[in-house]
C-alpha cells in the first residue's frame, strides 16, 4: 500500500514538472514551496504559536528565493548567451573591457589618495596593483548596469514569451521572475557595497597592499623613526605613515648631511608641495 501511494506521489509530481522548460520547471518549485510554506506555517501557527512560525519562514524563504533566483538565471542566460556567438559583440565586450580597466584604474587612483592624502601617480607600483584588484569590483558595476538595462528592455519593449510546444507558466510565473531578478539584483548590490565599504576586507586588502609595496620601515632618512613607514615621491620629499596613530604625513628627507628643514608639512602645504612636485 505504501509503495503504491509512493509511486502515484512520483508520478503526479512529474506530470506536473514535465513538458515546461528548465526555468519554469524551477519557477514551479518556487509556487509549490510557496503554497507547501502557507500550509505548514498556518498549521504551525494555530497548533504552537507564533514563535515557532518564524523558524519556518526562515527556511522556507529561503528555499523560495534559491529556486526563484535560478529561474531567473537560466531564463535571462539563454538569450545573453545567444550574444556570444556575434562578431559586433565580441568587439563591443572588448571595448567594454577597456572602459573598465579605466575605471578600476581611477577607484585606485581615488582610493590611494584618500588613504594617503597624496597624489596616486607618486605610488605607481601599488597603483598598478591595486588597478588590477579592483577589476572585479569595476565588473560588478558594469555588469549590474548592463544587466538591469537589458531586463528593462528585453521585458518591457521586446516580446518576451515566444511561442513554443512547450507547456509555458501563466500567473504566478511573473512573480518567481520578479523575485528571482531582485535577488540577483541585491546580490550584486551588496557585492558593489563590499568593495566601497571601509571597513570591509577588501578595503582592508587594499591598505595593506599600499603599505606592503610603498612604504618600508627602513630609510636613509634620519627623521624617520622605528615606529614609521617611509615611501620615496621624488624631489627629496617622502610620505611617512606613523604606525602608532595611523596618520600620513610628508616631510623633506633628512639625510644628516646639512641643515635642511625636516619640519612636518600640514595638509594645505603638504598639497601645495605635491603639486610643486609636477613637472611642468
Amino acid at each position: 500500500m505504501y509503495k503504491k501511494i509512493k509511486n502515484i506521489v512520483i508520478e503526479k509530481a512529474v506530470s506536473e514538472f514535465s513538458g515546461y522548460a528548465l526555468h519554469d520547471q524551477f519557477y514551479k518549485a518556487g509556487m509549490a514551496s510557496f503554497w507547501l510554506y502557507m500550509a505548514i506555517a498556518t498549521v504551525t501557527l494555530i497548533s504552537l504559536g507564533q514563535e515557532h512560525v518564524d523558524i519556518v519562514v526562515k527556511v522556507f524563504v529561503f528555499i523560495i528565493m534559491c529556486t526563484c533566483t535560478i529561474g531567473a538565471a537560466l531564463e535571462f542566460w539563454a538569450p545573453i548567451k545567444s550574444l556570444f556567438d556575434k562578431t559586433w559583440f565580441k568587439w563591443g565586450l572588448g571595448a567594454i573591457s577597456i572602459l573598465v580597466y579605466k575605471y578600476s584604474e581611477s577607484q585606485s587612483d581615488d582610493f590611494i589618495n584618500q588613504f594617503t592624502g597624496i597624489d596616486p601617480s607618486l605610488l605607481p607600483f601599488s597603483s598598478s596593483v591595486l588597478s588590477v584588484v579592483y577589476l572585479p569590483y569595476s565588473w560588478l558595476v558594469t555588469v549590474s548596469f548592463v544587466l538591469s538595462f537589458y531586463v528593462i528592455f528585453h521585458w518591457f519593449f521586446i516580446p518576451f514569451e515566444k511561442p513554443s510546444s512547450e507547456r509555458t507558466l501563466d500567473g504566478f510565473k511573473y512573480a518567481m521572475r520578479f523575485m528571482g531578478l531582485m535577488v540577483i539584483f541585491i546580490v550584486a548590490n551588496n557585492s558593489v557595497r563590499f568593495f566601497e565599504d571601509p571597513n570591509s576586507f577588501a578595503s582592508m586588502l587594499a591598505k595593506e597592499i599600499v603599505l606592503k609595496t610603498e612604504y618600508f620601515p627602513r630609510s636613509h632618512c634620519i627623521n624617520v623613526s622605528d615606529n614609521q613607514l617611509s615611501a620615496d615621491i621624488g624631489r627629496g620629499y617622502i610620505s611617512v605613515f606613523d604606525q602608532n596613530s595611523g596618520v600620513f604625513y610628508t616631510v623633506q628627507c633628512d639625510l644628516g648631511i646639512t641643515n635642511q628643514s625636516t619640519t612636518r608639512l600640514s595638509a594645505p602645504d603638504a598639497q601645495k608641495t605635491r603639486a610643486d612636485l609636477v613637472p611642468l
